[in-house]
């Protein structure tokens, strides 16, 4: 046996003590010696000795296993009663595994009751009833049923309440972070924390739900600009008008690059449908629409800045009108098919902090990592080295977690303070795995080349070399 260290084997040796529990390679033993088992029904099943259930001409199902759990399938009768007692003594003497029938149950459907009595008897095995789990799940109950699933959703909402963001690793939370909307991920935390889309969309930012967790308050604290607080995913996004019964008449942007809300907002406060849809404020009448913003007209007539207001709006929204039955869109307005990409958002968001764009020369070392097909954690320390973001101990004296001057010290060498730099590749000990890997990859680089100066000339030299 060898073992693999970074991908390469070591020596071989021998194995002397055997395993102990807990040792990794023991579920692997274990799946062989059950595929024993399974092997074992199958024979009995070719040869007529057990009779598993049909699910058509040419599927049989006589055993279901997942690593431990095992569920024979098979007709109620005694000829599969004295197989099943037969082939589990047969496995017991050649696996050394010895079943535990007490801990065992036996189920029966359209079984007459005295027929399970006496298989319980013989088989020394409990009698449960149907339904019951396996693997976690219900089986035999309706499946279109809410309380056949609710166990589920409970166990799912007791992990949900203690799982906490801060014991991710970082791989998982770029995982996370890249979790696209829709997914089975996304809807679980979004059952866990709630759901923050249309509080974004209405630019409410954290007052619209207190009950949402730290990771969607940070997260609605980083969409927030630094110089105007403005939203930057509600303030550049509007709507492609369908019927108009999911957008707000007066709060959402859909007609011009602000809320009629803003835009007139001497009309709105006298509007009896503030926060009312657009199919609200009017109707169709054989086919053809016809606006009504619900403003009471004395209120006009005594408030001239309304009336006027109004005019303007009736001349806004007269060429716009619903499609009867059509479906509303959301438009991001930085790309010109109105889809979002995260490439145009970070544009935007850049543009708008100028003071804190990264040099070109950082830019691409970024992305040369990130497109890179290599592990995410491996991809978020190399992230996090560009960025000089690893709690090398230069920065731990900055944050105060170091305050000994003796602790400064390189961990590797004892001989220099240190920082990124050093640990990386001016330590003698770094030298020395540098130089070990440009023998092994057989390259030939400039002796004290640091950062992106490295990341360049070793991926420049491995061009060709690896594939």
């Amino acid at each position: 046996m060898s073992i693999l260290v970074n991908g390469s084997p070591t020596k071989d040796f021998w194995v002397e003590r055997g395993l102990r529990q807990g040792d990794p390679l023991s579920p692997f033993l274990f799946t062989l010696i059950a595929e024993g088992l399974a092997r074992l029904f199958k024979r009995a099943s070719d040869i007529g000795k057990f009779e598993g259930y049909t699910v058509s001409e040419n599927s049989n199902v006589s055993l279901l296993q997942f690593a431990d759990d095992t569920m024979v399938v098979g007709r109620g009768c005694w000829k599969n009663l004295w197989s099943i007692k037969a082939i589990f003594r047969g496995f017991e003497l050649l696996s050394g595994l010895k079943v535990n029938f007490f801990k065992s149950k036996i189920y029966g459907v359209n079984i007459k009751e005295d027929f399970m009595d006496r298989a319980s008897q013989f088989l020394c095995c409990c009698r449960n009833l149907i339904p019951f789990k396996f693997l976690g799940i219900p089986e035999g109950a309706n499946p279109r049923r809410c309380i056949t699933w609710k166990p589920v959703f409970e166990s799912l909402k007791k992990k949900l309440s203690i799982w906490k963001a801060q014991l991710l690793s970082i791989g998982g939370r770029v995982t996370l972070i890249n979790a696209e909307d829709g997914t089975e991920w996304s809807r679980i935390l979004r059952a866990r924390y709630g759901d923050i889309k249309h509080s974004v969309l209405a630019g409410r930012g954290q007052r619209a739900n207190r009950k949402l967790s730290t990771w969607w308050k940070d997260i609605l604290t980083a969409s927030v600009s630094k110089t105007n607080f403005v939203d930057y995913f509600a303030g550049n996004i509007s709507f492609k008008l369908g019927s108009g019964s999911n957008i707000q008449f007066w709060h959402i942007i859909w007609s011009g690059n602000n809320n009629l809300e803003n835009q007139f907002p001497a009309v709105y406060n006298l509007s009896r449908l503030q926060n009312g849809s657009i199919a609200e404020m009017g109707a169709f009448h054989r086919g053809n629409w016809s606006w009504n913003v619900n403003v009471p007209a004395e209120s006009l007539l005594a408030d001239p800045v309304a009336a006027v207001e109004a005019l303007e709006l009736i001349q806004r929204i007269a060429m716009t009108k619903p499609i009867e039955d059509a479906t509303d869109m959301v438009i991001w307005r930085h790309n010109q098919d109105g889809v979002f990409s995260v490439k145009s958002c970070y544009s935007l968001i850049r543009d708008r902090n100028k003071e804190d764009i990264l040099p070109n020369e950082t830019l691409k070392a970024l992305m040369m990592v990130w497109e890179t097909n290599i592990p995410s954690k491996i991809k978020v320390f190399g992230w996090r080295v560009l960025l000089n973001r690893l709690p090398s101990r230069d920065q731990l004296v900055k944050r105060k977690i170091i305050q000994n001057d003796e602790e400064k010290v390189c961990v590797l060498c004892a001989a220099k303070d240190e920082d990124l730099e050093h640990l990386l590749f001016n330590c003698s000990f770094s030298q020395k795995v540098w130089d070990n890997m440009q023998g092994w990859l057989k390259l030939n680089m400039v002796e004290q080349a640091t950062g992106l100066n490295h990341l360049f000339l070793f991926t420049q030299g491995l061009k060709g070399k690896v594939k």
